[in-house]
């Protein structure tokens, strides 16, 4: 979480106050386990709920990979009985392709260039 100030400036955010977090719930009988590597929550009643991906080219959100996705932040908002708004925001090396999957489930998109920029 040594990013933090530089992921915070990149979404705009270096005034709002964070913590930052992982989140790990272990499967029970009834449950399927979770685990997110890195959540960070906004005093504004926000959470971003971030998918790191290093790729060497755009990275393409599939229908396959959206849907689990979004099926991993009901899964968050279910087991940490949240009643925060939870944003999906992407890191990737190269950007996210835009396409009709990231498009209707990414909030926001930052690449390493976003955060190593001064």
């Amino acid at each position: 979480m040594q990013h933090l100030p530089a992921i915070k400036k990149a979404l705009g955010i270096s005034a709002v106050y964070t913590t930052a977090f992982s989140y790990l719930q272990k499967a029970t009988e009834e449950e399927k386990g979770l685990q997110v590597d890195m959540l960070m929550e906004r005093a504004d009643q926000i959470i971003h709920l971030f998918e790191i991906k290093f790729h060497n080219t755009e990275f393409v959100l599939s229908k396959d990979y959206a849907e689990r996705l979004q099926a991993r932040i009901q899964a968050f908002q279910r087991l940490s009985k949240t009643r925060k708004q939870v944003f999906l925001t992407f890191i990737t090396t190269f950007g996210l392709k835009p396409n009709k999957y990231s498009t209707s489930l990414v909030n926001q998109s930052l690449t390493l260039d976003d955060l190593f920029l001064e």
